[in-house]
């Protein structure tokens, strides 16, 4: 299959590397910064373009740029071949102009440029047609062992989803980093506790694995970490917020 990349962001890097290792084949990198282009295209054996010099010869055209940007790229682009988007909370009608067969091939993942390993990365796929749904599967099998399709509802639901799971958790743990560092303590010796508490999810539900001073309501110790981050009125408010949420949680699930 031959493929047209339009981006040079993070999704755009890993998509192209992934293809290195296919029989797919990188015809072109096309983006607003032209040197972002042609380093990410070099990479590949590719060609790099801006956005107004597209190929319009390639069967697949992965559009992976910011939301805020892809309104004014799929007007502009009109080509014969499959379009798909990577966005995960954009639906994929907004690629109605660009092509008679557009979808979307979205990775549920979090994705770094740099990164020497990559980690697995599911697709969630769609199409406005048998075609769009038939090419865009092809090349999303290609390169990942996990494919499933999701219309724009229950994408954008996985979307949100993964907000909580990844981005608000890993907000947690620069909280908890930072406090670490201030206080002289070893951040990396949580990291078998981090391992080990997503290691239980893949065979438990997250509701039966619950554990901590909130859940066993053990009010001596909750006092005593309070009494730890009196000086720290941020981590001290998430605190006593995720206790409340907990305990009530449980509580309902109990009744």
């Amino acid at each position: 299959m031959n493929v047209v990349i339009i981006g040079t962001g993070n999704v755009a890097a890993v998509i192209s590397t992934m293809i290195k290792a296919t029989q797919h084949k990188l015809l072109q990198v096309a983006g607003r910064n032209i040197l972002k282009a042609e380093a990410l295209a070099s990479s590949a054996g590719a060609e790099a373009s801006s956005l107004d010099s597209v190929r319009t010869d390639a069967d697949l055209y992965i559009i992976a740029v910011a939301d805020t940007a892809l309104p004014e790229i799929a007007q502009k682009l009109h080509v014969a071949g499959v379009v798909a988007h990577t966005a995960g909370a954009v639906t994929k009608d907004i690629l109605a102009n660009a092509s008679a067969e557009y979808g979307v091939l979205y990775p549920l993942q979090s994705l770094k440029a740099n990164l020497n390993d990559l980690p697995p990365v599911p697709f969630l796929i769609d199409g406005n047609n048998n075609k769009a749904i038939t090419k865009i599967t092809a090349f999303a099998g290609s390169v990942s062992h996990q494919v499933a399709i999701a219309d724009d509802g229950k994408r954008l639901k996985l979307h949100t989803a993964a907000v909580f799971v990844n981005n608000f958790t890993n907000y947690l743990f620069a909280v908890t980093s930072d406090f670490c560092k201030k206080e002289g303590v070893d951040f990396s010796l949580l990291f078998p506790l981090m391992e080990e508490t997503v290691r239980r999810l893949r065979t438990h539900d997250p509701a039966d694995v619950q554990t901590g001073p909130a859940i066993r309501n053990d009010l001596l110790t909750i006092s005593r970490h309070l009494q730890v981050l009196a000086n720290y009125p941020l981590m001290s408010e998430l605190y006593s917020l995720f206790t409340e949420r907990i305990r009530g949680y449980w509580d309902r699930s109990k009744g």
